[in-house]
């Protein structure tokens, strides 16, 4: 669990900076961009069994990040670019080519894989 799941579980954001403890209701001022510290350690000091607190109560389901098939593609062609250089890298001047073929129902597929030694 990060530090701002936690802070957001136990902390309610009165805006500006300043949160409120929701144990005991004391107010923390948090400096934009220093991170959680102020506040866990708030919590470390003062309610010391606040990570059994947290252990027993079940955790919302994470919610998935949205993402366009427009960025997916063209992340997908950035990482298959990148693999390409590092293999191309890596392979030199001595492979084997390797095939492999299978079929599920009525639809066939055929793998061409490359072979070859590294520092070897």
């Amino acid at each position: 669990m990060t530090s701002h799941q936690l802070c957001s579980f136990f902390y309610s954001d009165l805006g500006e900076g300043l949160f409120q403890c929701k144990k005991c209701g004391c107010k923390r001022k948090q400096a934009s961009g220093s991170g959680y510290s102020n506040l866990l350690g708030h919590m470390g000091a003062k309610h010391a069994g606040y990570a059994s607190t947290l252990n027993s109560k079940p955790l919302p389901p994470p919610q998935p990040s949205t993402c366009s098939v427009r960025t997916m593609k063209t992340y997908m062609r950035f990482t298959a670019a990148k693999v390409g250089q590092t293999i191309e890298g890596e392979m030199g001047e001595s492979f084997a080519l390797m095939y492999d073929g299978w079929t599920c129902h009525s639809l066939h597929f055929l793998g061409i894989f490359a072979v070859y030694v590294v520092n070897g």
